[in-house]
């Protein structure tokens, strides 16, 4: 009865892709993915109604696994012994659990995209304006196909080495999976090498049309410079590739890949120059407007100033102290809220309608 459902399973999938079965593929992920040892030889026999080779439970949940296909569907048995229900009982409810984590599958996310991101270099005084972060960019592909998700990011620049060669650029790959109990995608992408890698992870939407213009990641990769410590940010995600060296555009991408943070913290001359750039700001950002007055201080100045501290332990928890008493949130979403994301949508249907300039012209 089993082979004869896989059988009948084998000629419904391949009639709908068109395509056969490669058992080789299959042979080697049992034994990548589950360990299990068998050979293309012993796969053709699975699903080979006239041979008398035993077909294993372990086999046919894993087959299950790789094609995304219902085990009871399989083995189903109205009539079996107790001993064999609460078997396959026991396989139905593993198999429910590992696929809670799951490749990512709808095709809707299958395509290029184009991504944009602050240069990875951690500043020992992070007090800083988004405005002075360089701004890299990437081209990402996502691939579904056969089950399997992979996403691949690669690094674009225009300028060149000191030399007048192309600045050396990299390349990292990955699976994508879908988390379905929180609806969080993500992936762990590095270079072939393995110098490289960096942590991507985003919103899922189960996408019934191709809505996605813009999306927002969260990247943790390491700094470049000589730290090579951990670093969280943004990542803004675009299906059309944007001049981010265009003003107008550059302030936009500034804006999206600055974390969500509240309070936004301003001193008096950046009030002033907004207000002049932009007079209706007045309204809004005028001193009496402030929740209360505030005072922003770098801690590398208090790690200076404190040198009439001779303990260092007491120096230590007078600036804990400080961090305890900060505004800044300890922590941060990174996805964006609807009217956020319906904003960049119409951004991007304005920017599909301007050619963008090639940039080695």
């Amino acid at each position: 009865m089993i082979k004869s459902r896989l059988c009948r399973w084998k000629t419904n999938y391949e009639e709908m892709h068109a395509a056969n079965l490669n058992y080789t593929a299959i042979a080697n992920k049992m034994e990548e993915d589950f360990h299990i040892r068998t050979s293309p030889q012993k796969i053709s026999a699975m699903f080979d109604i006239l041979s008398d080779r035993e077909v294993k439970l372990q086999e046919i949940v894993a087959l299950s696994q790789i094609f995304h296909f219902p085990l009871q569907d399989i083995c189903e048995f109205p009539n079996a012994p107790a001993s064999n229900a609460l078997e396959i009982n026991a396989l139905l409810k593993k198999q429910k659990q590992d696929r809670s984590i799951c490749p990512v599958g709808n095709d809707f996310y299958d395509g290029q995209y184009y991504c944009y991101y602050f240069k990875p270099k951690l500043s020992e005084d992070r007090l800083k304006p988004v405005e002075e972060g360089s701004i890299e960019e990437a081209a990402m592909s996502i691939s579904i196909s056969g089950g399997h998700s992979t996403i691949t990011l690669h690094e674009l620049k225009a300028n060149t080495t000191f030399y007048g060669e192309p600045m050396p650029c990299f390349t990292l790959k990955g699976n994508l999976y879908h988390f379905e109990s929180s609806n969080i995608a993500y992936s762990f992408i590095s270079s072939s090498d393995g110098r490289r890698a960096m942590a991507l992870m985003f919103s899922y939407l189960d996408l019934s049309s191709d809505i996605r213009y813009y999306m927002t990641m969260g990247m943790l990769t390491f700094s470049l410079n000589q730290v090579h410590a951990p670093l969280f940010q943004k990542m803004a995600v675009f299906r059309v590739k944007q001049d981010y060296r265009d003003p107008h555009v550059d302030n936009i991408l500034r804006g999206i890949l600055a974390l969500n943070t509240s309070p936004i913290i301003l001193d008096e001359d950046t009030i002033k120059q907004l207000i002049d750039q932009e007079p209706m700001l007045a309204k809004l950002i005028a001193p009496e407007k402030a929740i209360k007055k505030c005072y922003a201080f770098s801690e590398n100045t208090i790690r200076g100033n404190s040198f009439f501290l001779l303990d260092d332990r007491q120096k230590i928890e007078i600036l804990l102290l400080l961090k305890k008493s900060s505004l800044f949130p300890v922590q941060e979403l990174v996805s964006e809220s609807d009217t956020f994301t319906d904003f960049i949508k119409a951004y991007q249907r304005e920017m599909l309608k301007k050619p963008i300039p090639d940039p080695t012209t």
